[in-house]
């Protein structure tokens, strides 16, 4: 299985010293300051300023504020309305480039491209639109290309100057090469893998079908000049040799050649192959050739904390990918991408989904905001003169690049891909190189106090979840705001018996807030401890009954902010830690809540769809592992319809997917292990849903006490191991009770419960209440749960398992 640590670009997480936890150089961070200096810390008083201090201004985006009325260049109590023609859908893309922040100055080249403003090359077969440096002229190491061939279309036979390196974006084809040496490859990717084909060596690609209809990818090649319309084609080639070379080079007689085309075709239509990669592939006397041309990134690992997730891909993994190196970065709604740079390399970033704002610094006080969304590039680099530009595959120089952070801006998650010209990913963190260098010298550039250099982080900081999005002294703390940020992915924590709220520092006081006020936050109710301060993280919100917060008055319902009606909810995914919630029996168990997964819409459309085709009946229990029912109205009281539909689990599963990443591999799994008992470390990996969807309709209804068995395919290939739960309705007002409860074990508080939590109080229970459009998915075995009773109105929900390659006696044929 694949792994790479980003620490100090060659450390293996593996090799952490124990109880410290794995680093990752790419980061994401607050976007609050972390200290703010005051009078009482415990550091020597400030020297006297040499320059004016920088304005305490926090820029902060108005991406939110743009997308919805007319985007208008006023900032405060500076700027004016437009009194002339607009562009409004463009200006809602770029409030950076209407509104910029203070701190941009200077002049900085233009780091910003659209696909969409590309001119198309549209043909039988598919599309392809590129960007050069006719386009974005600092980009002069690396172009890009997005193509779409339709299934059966074919990019035609052909080879470059340059090398191509590819990643499947939708769909599925098929590539193939041929080296140097006579030795020949062939393989099919999938949406997330890579290709790479060196200078000189021919391919093609074609589109599949077994998934969609054919494919889309990008393609980035390693010289800023680079066009599509400008590769060596095998149609064009031939259309150029007189016929009797022809006929004297493949001796065969002239008359073979009466039918080839006259010109080049560039990309063609063709039937979808029907052989396997294996029974396609001729067999080649050299054999096949021994570095593979693609690699399955998708089924790699990544880096997986709270804050995001990023997946390096680069020689070192990637053998022959010697002048492309890859990033797969994503971040949470609220989140940043650290504030760094790369010494050696030029940088050019591809965005695949959500929205970012990037501020890059060129030096010499020269700064400017860009915003991005998805199908936009950028480069972040400095721009080589001629010189260097035409020997770069010679020298290997790449100046230096671009101080820059990536800030996701919107309320989904920001996807994208950072693509360097080199074959060893490498950066710089700004955090890092203060923390590592000696206090005083910091001190005399910055005049950061004790207290802040202390936090710096000598270890290139971990993905963090985004802190509070910060709420200026000059304006009220409302409800809103505090929305905005808890669905940021962070919650921030009030002063025990004061009316402040502890918010990025004491020093900001917020009296607006009522003290002890409990906050509820989809569908969760945050529970103040004694004593509580500081921040906490959604990781810490108890997922609780109601009717044990004794003060429902103090609860203020958060939903939508007001300045967006309509927009969607941010997708919020927590896992449930036991420990703290108080059944620490539970401690290796995985349960995790995503809320927001689907809209309500969604959910609305999947009930009418079912309800058309089948009936409700009465639910059954399964008496053997599931596979025979009876039905037992004192223990299992409620409808049900079965519903088997691949399409419907498939759509499910690839909107879970990007929330599963814990649990998408099991290499070391103690579960997975007990099944699989002929082998001592069975791999197992998750491929999807069971395509029986069980849908639930329970009014006054309910569901005792048990556990979840695991389901198995007939043929023993795939197994389950995970329960999907997916809540279809549910608000205060439609809906009373119906929670789904986990139980502690026993029926005592025992020594080994109070052992394994000590000082925090036990619970009997824990409630996940239902609320519209949430997934909870949880481990099957051993996890005592029920459905409490619905004691108003009608609980809708759909169960199905999360299904994994199973290492069976009947099957091995899925080990790698």
């Amino acid at each position: 299985m694949w792994f790479i640590s980003l620490l100090a670009l060659a450390t293996y997480a593996s090799a952490a010293p124990a109880g410290t936890a794995s680093t990752a150089i790419v980061s994401f961070t607050s976007t609050s300051v972390s200290t703010i200096p005051s009078s009482t810390a415990a550091t020597a008083a400030f020297p006297s300023p040499t320059v004016a201090y920088a304005s305490d201004d926090l820029n902060d985006s108005l991406w939110n504020q743009y997308q919805s009325g007319t985007p208008e260049p006023i900032i405060g109590s500076t700027g004016a309305n437009i009194l002339g023609p607009q562009n409004v859908p463009l200006e809602r893309e770029s409030p950076d480039f209407m509104a910029p922040p203070t701190t941009d100055s200077g002049s900085v080249e233009n780091v910003k491209w659209s696909f969409s403003l590309s001119h198309n090359r549209v043909q039988d077969g598919g599309w392809a639109r590129q960007q050069n440096e006719n386009d974005m002229p600092i980009a002069t190491t690396m172009a890009g290309v997005n193509m779409r061939l339709n299934a059966g279309g074919i990019r035609e036979m052909h080879w470059h100057l340059t090398a191509e390196w590819g990643y499947t974006m939708a769909g599925s084809c098929r590539v193939n090469a041929v080296d140097q040496l006579g030795r020949n490859y062939l393989a099919d990717v999938y949406p997330g893998d890579l290709w790479y084909f060196p200078r000189g060596i021919p391919h093609s690609i074609q589109g599949l079908n077994d998934t969609a209809d054919g494919c889309e990818f990008l393609l980035v090649l390693d010289d800023g000049s680079f066009s599509e319309d400008s590769t060596f084609l095998l149609t064009d080639w031939m259309a150029h040799v007189p016929k009797e070379v022809l006929a004297k080079n493949f001796r065969v007689n002239a008359s073979a050649f009466d039918h080839i085309p006259d010109r080049q075709l560039w990309m063609l239509p063709s039937a979808v192959p029907t052989q396997s990669v294996a029974e396609a592939n001729p067999s080649s006397p050299a054999g096949i050739a021994p570095l593979p041309f693609t690699f399955a990134a998708s089924k790699a690992p990544a880096t997986n904390t709270t804050g995001g997730t990023v997946k390096i891909v680069d020689s070192r993994t990637f053998n022959i990918s010697q002048t492309i190196a890859l990033g797969e970065v994503t971040v949470v709604p609220g989140g940043i991408r650290e504030l760094h740079w790369h010494p050696t390399q030029p940088e050019w970033s591809y965005f695949l989904e959500g929205s970012a704002r990037v501020t890059v610094f060129a030096s010499s006080g020269n700064a400017r905001t860009f915003d991005y969304q998805a199908g936009d590039v950028g480069a972040w680099a400095g721009k080589q003169d001629e010189f260097e530009r035409t020997h770069t595959y010679i020298s290997g120089y790449v100046p230096p690049s671009f101080g820059h952070y990536v800030e996701n801006i919107g309320n989904t998650t920001l996807k994208y891909l950072e693509i360097f010209n080199t074959n060893v990913y490498e950066d710089i963190s700004l955090n890092q190189w203060l923390a590592l260098t000696p206090p005083d010298m910091v001190k005399a550039h910055l005049q950061l106090s004790d207290e802040t250099i202390s936090q710096l982080q000598k270890v290139k900081p971990l993905p963090f979840d985004a802190l509070l999005h910060q709420l200026s002294p000059r304006s009220p703390c409302c409800v809103a705001s505090v929305a905005k940020a808890i669905l940021a992915g962070t919650l921030f924590a009030l002063a025990d018996n004061t009316s402040t709220a502890a918010c990025c520092h004491d020093a900001f006081p917020y009296t607006a807030v009522p003290a002890r006020i409990k906050l509820l936050v989809a569908g969760a109710h945050l529970v103040q401890p004694a004593r509580f301060t500081g921040r906490t993280s959604i990781p810490q919100i108890r997922y609780m009954d109601p009717s044990l917060i004794k003060n429902e008055n103090s609860i203020i319902p958060l939903g939508r902010s007001s300045d967006s009606p309509d927009a969607p909810l941010p997708v919020v995914a927590n896992r449930l830690d036991f420990v703290k919630l108080g059944l620490p029996e539970y401690k290796h168990k995985f349960a995790m809540v995503i809320d927001n997964l689907f809209t309500p819409e969604d959910c609305a459309q999947y009930v009418a769809k079912v309800e058309s085709e089948k009936q409700w009946e009465i639910a059954g229990v399964g008496i053997v592992a599931g596979n025979a029912q009876m039905v037992d109205s004192s223990y299992r009281h409620s409808s049900r319809i079965l519903y088997d539909n691949e399409g419907l689990a498939s759509e499910i599963f690839e909107k879970l997917k990007p929330y599963l990443n814990d649990i998408e591999h099991m290499d070391h799994s103690s579960l997975h292990r007990n099944t699989c008992k002929q082998l001592t470390d069975p791999p197992a990996r998750l491929v999807g849903l069971n395509k029986r969807l069980s849908f639930y309709s329970i009014k006054g209804q309910f569901f005792r006490k048990h556990c979840d068995g695991t389901y198995s395919t007939p043929d023993k290939k795939r197994i389950s191991y995970y329960t999907l739960q997916l809540y279809l309705n549910g608000s205060a007002k439609e809906l009373k009770g119906g929670a789904t409860r986990f139980w502690k074990m026993g029926n005592v508080d025992g020594p080994e419960r109070r052992k394994a939590q000590p000082g925090m109080p036990l619970q009997k229970f824990l409630d996940v209440e239902p609320r519209i459009g949430r997934a909870l998915i949880f481990e099957q075995h051993g996890l005592i749960h029920s459905g409490e009773d619905v004691e108003e109105g009608t609980k809708i929900t759909v169960r199905t398992d999360l299904m994994f390659e199973a290492c069976m006696e009947e099957s091995l044929a899925f080990v790698e």
